[in-house]
């Protein structure tokens, strides 16, 4: 692995471009896995006191104010760990050159070349999520400083900041001896804390998902040392309400969660997490036969969907100050609940059953919807679907004979659907996608264990039994590439875990509580992160976390 090599001397050394090689916006025409920008932290060390006067760089560059401070420094990677390069482009001319409104560029004084405005962005936090210090968004060169995956097509550096980008299997090094490459940690007290830190957190720059760009690490600050110590869960904690449907979950950005459920009434309520506190359970109406769904195609962006007493569907969503208001989307639908996803920014597709026991698909392309259009197939039970890149789509059912059947997009049409088999009982399946080109789904059979099987690119592997005995359908997340969290409820009513972590699975976990109105809810807004959601013996929602 070569040396980390500053921004600077990178910027003077030149690096020799090759235009006929490169790659706009992280894809080829016909390619189908792309850029994916993933954090890494590392080497973590406290400064107890460094001065900043009015005219060093940190100060010209609005990372802190003049004064002395303790300072806690890390090491920042932006990791492509994709397929294929994210290429920006090459920045506007220097100063005196006049930016434009919007512009994604700023000139950094420090550094002496261009940024991306608010690229990443880090925090700390205590052990109850709240903001210790607060996020601070830090404008990045994009460029190719290290070769991190050892395996990666280029053996030399490619980008630079005068053409920014990180080819596939490099990262870009903010090392931690950079100018504003540190939090404030001045009056912060001994003790835990979590650092989250986020790449790309305005989704700024393409990439084929952005659901990993963050990543939460556990530390220990003792005076002027800082160590790192292990993640753990947190025991399951009230969130309150009455619900007589299964909870929502849904993350838009980093410590950011919002929860969806029905009251008693039939009208759907939410709450959310903000980064320091709980909303509380607001009444968003409508009136409800069935779960709600709810997904998230971009920062500060929800959409909601609800099956109505027409059988109809429903559809409401946050813009990032206001909700809609319930629009009316037509369709007959039984089996429910609907499944919806996103493949892209301002891109949705929503999944039901019809009256005839047939698939049902709608899309909204950016600007409008496309109604209603039949897929086939008989199934018995509400579908579940999933994207694992720009423009793909996959939808997993259960068939009369009670066997998986699947049917994909491509970008261009849809395959028809193909049995996958097995016995499933206790239906939808789960399926998830850590990665491009890669699906697993899980389901319960016969015996009520647990059956998983996976595609990995090129085949299926058939269906592989991880045990245990479950009463209700299962979820599944992903948090990162090659990892796989499972819940289930188990005979006792309480929440059972198991995860894969890339070479082989844990086995089941016992998580607690005493849930009803399975299943539960996961959802994960980081690496090292999961919240989990359930519904108790009292009809309150109560929520676990790890990280």
């Amino acid at each position: 692995m070569p040396g980390i090599v500053s921004h600077g001397a990178a910027h003077r050394a030149g690096r020799n471009l090759e235009p006929s090689t490169r790659r706009l916006h992280g894809r080829c025409r016909g390619e189908l896995m792309g850029a994916d920008l993933v954090t890494i932290l590392r080497n973590f060390r406290i400064e107890p006191s460094t001065t900043f006067t009015a005219t060093d760089g940190d100060v010209l560059d609005g990372c802190v104010s003049p004064g002395t401070y303790r300072l806690l420094r890390f090491d920042f990677l932006s990791h492509n760990a994709g397929n294929a390069d994210l290429h920006f482009g090459p920045p506007p001319p220097p100063p005196p050159f006049t930016l434009p409104p919007g512009s994604p560029w700023v000139w950094s004084q420090s550094h002496g070349h261009y940024h991306l405005r608010d690229f990443n962005q880090y925090a700390l936090l205590n052990l109850s999520d709240q903001q210790v210090r607060p996020g601070f968004k830090q404008a990045f060169c994009l460029m190719d400083v290290e070769r991190t995956n050892p395996n990666a097509p280029r053996t030399s550096g490619f980008y630079s900041c005068s053409d920014q980008g990180v080819s596939a299997g490099w990262s870009d090094v903010y090392s931690s001896g950079l100018p504003c490459q540190y939090i404030t940690v001045d009056g912060v007290t001994d003790g835990d804390y979590r650092l989250v830190a986020t790449t790309n957190v305005s989704q700024v720059a393409t990439e084929d998902r952005y659901n990993n760009n963050s990543v939460v690490i556990g530390l220990r600050l003792q005076g002027s040392t800082v160590t790192q110590v292990p993640l753990a869960w947190s025991g399951w904690e009230r969130r309150g309400g009455i619900l007589i449907q299964p909870p929502k979950a849904v993350s838009w950005g980093p410590n950011r969660l919002d929860v969806f459920g029905v009251g008693t009434d039939s009208a759907m309520y939410h709450m959310a997490w903000n980064g320091s506190t709980w909303s509380g359970w607001n009444r968003l109406g409508g009136i409800f036969i069935a779960p709600v769904e709810a997904v998230s195609w971009g920062p500060n962006r929800l959409d909601v969907f609800g099956i109505g007493t027409d059988s109809a569907l429903y559809h409401m969503a946050w813009n990032g100050s206001s909700w809609s208001g319930w629009q009316r989307r037509g369709g007959i639908l039984i089996q429910p609940p609907v499944s919806a996803v996103s493949w892209g920014p301002n891109r949705l597709d929503v999944f039901g059953i019809g009256t005839d026991s047939a698939l049902y698909h709608m899309a909204w392309n950016g600007s409008s919807w496309s109604g209603w259009n039949r897929l086939g197939g008989i199934l018995i039970a509400a579908v579940e679907a999933v994207s694992w890149g720009p423009n793909r789509l996959d939808v997993f059912g259960i068939g009369t004979d009670s066997a998986l059947y699947h049917m994909a997009w491509n970008g261009s049409s849809w395959s028809g659907w193909q049995r996958r088999g097995g016995i499933l009982i206790q239906p939808p399946v789960s399926a998830v996608s850590w990665g491009p080109n890669r699906l697993d789904v899980f389901g319960i059979g016969t015996d009520s264990a647990l059956y998983h099987m996976a595609w990995n690119g090129s085949s299926w592997s058939g269906w592989n039994r991880l045990g245990g005995i479950l009463i209700a359908p299962v979820e599944a997340v992903s948090w990162g590439p090659n990892r796989i969290d499972v819940f289930g409820i188990g005979t006792d009513s309480a929440l059972y875990q198991m995860a894969w972590n890339g070479s082989s699975w844990s086995g089941w976990q016992r998580r607690g509580g005493i849930l009803i109105q399975p299943p539960v809810s996961a959802v994960s807004w980081a690496v090292n992160r999961l919240d989990v959601f359930g519904v108790g013996t009292d009809s309150a929602l109560y929520r676990m976390r790890y990280g």
